[in-house]
C-alpha cells in the first residue's frame, strides 16, 4: 500500500524534509484507492504537517474501507526511527479511541527506543 495511505507511511513522511517529499511525489495527483483516500499532494503535504506536529498518523478507511489504523514514531540512536502502528476494523477503531490507542503506542515506543 502506498505510504500516503497508511498511518505508518504517513507518520514517516512527516519525517522527510520538503524536497525529498517532493522528489518521492512529483505528481500533483496522487492514486487513490477509495473516496477517503488522499487525492493530492497538497492535501498529503496539508496532513503531514497536522502529523508531525500532532505526532502520530491516523487512517480512516483511506486505504481499504472498513480499516482504520494509528502509528507512532519509534526513534533511536543507533538506527533510523521507525513507525509502530496498529491497524483494526473501523467499528473496533473508532476516532474516540485514538487518543487511548496512541497513549499504548507511545509508551511501547519508548520501551523500544530504550533497547536500541
Amino acid at each position: 500500500m502506498p505510504d500516503h495511505r497508511n498511518p505508518g507511511g504517513k507518520l514517516l513522511l512527516a519525517q522527510l524534509p520538503e524536497d525529498k517529499l517532493l522528489e518521492t511525489y512529483p505528481s500533483e495527483e496522487l492514486v487513490q484507492a477509495n473516496a477517503k483516500s488522499i487525492a493530492t499532494r497538497d492535501e498529503l503535504q496539508v496532513h503531514l504537517r497536522k502529523t508531525a506536529k500532532r505526532g502520530y498518523a491516523t487512517n480512516f478507511g483511506e486505504g481499504e474501507p472498513g480499516i482504520s489504523g494509528v502509528a507512532v514514531l519509534v526513534e533511536s540512536k543507533s538506527r533510523p526511527s521507525y513507525a509502530l502502528a496498529v491497524a483494526a476494523p473501523s467499528e473496533r477503531l473508532a476516532q474516540g479511541r485514538v487518543k487511548e490507542l496512541v497513549s499504548e503506542l507511545q509508551a511501547t515506543a519508548s520501551a523500544l527506543s530504550d533497547l536500541s
